[in-house]
């Protein structure tokens, strides 16, 4: 039985602006949301463009009530680091969206 679609709330993004490459920002960035009940949850990554960088974990993730995290890299589906810019962090469930802005910087190495 599919799980039914919960409330998503209090998205966030810990750090907003994250370096990838590493550096002095931190090299990934926490996703954290609560949900009000059990949900499939899909979390991607799209670009200030709108195009789809990368799907977080399995599409349709079973996850429980209540806070849940997870992490991103800063890299796309091929496992590249992706451009220097904001980028959009969307969690659905069912027909709930959520979303989120992020920074990544990708620092001169050597600085």
């Amino acid at each position: 039985i599919g799980l039914g679609s919960a409330a998503i709330q209090d998205v966030d993004c810990q750090p907003r602006a994250f370096a990838p490459m590493g550096g002095t920002l931190s090299n990934e960035t926490d996703i954290s949301f609560d949900l009000t009940g059990p949900a499939d949850v899909t979390v991607r990554v799209y670009n200030a463009s709108g195009r789809l960088e990368r799907v977080i974990e399995p599409r349709d993730k079973p996850m429980l009530p209540g806070r849940n995290l997870l992490l991103w890299d800063g890299k796309d589906k091929d496992g590249d680091i992706v451009s220097s810019g904001l980028y959009i962090v969307v969690v659905s469930a069912g027909d709930k969206r959520a979303e989120k802005v992020v920074a990544v910087v990708r620092e001169a190495i050597g600085r």
